[in-house]
């Protein structure tokens, strides 16, 4: 859902109601300038948005990626 600064100002509770269901793009001047949504605590979920993000870097699994990150520290 996109709304405008100042509709999320005058119904702010309103639209925090709704982020279970989706994700509200907040626009100032017809462009888009953040995004609010519910935090990701389900790991299957968050494991596929990381591979979305690093198939193409070569990853095969979670496991390839916590292993590569933790060299790095």
């Amino acid at each position: 859902m996109i709304v405008t600064e100042k509709q999320l100002i005058d119904k702010f509770d309103e639209y925090l109601d709704l982020l279970p269901e989706e994700d509200i793009l907040i626009s100032r001047e017809g462009k888009i300038i953040a995004r609010i949504s519910k935090p990701k605590n389900d790991k299957e979920e968050m494991y596929q948005s990381l591979i979305g993000i690093a198939k193409d870097s070569g990853y095969q699994s979670l496991d390839e990626i916590k292993d590569d990150r933790l060299k790095r520290q």
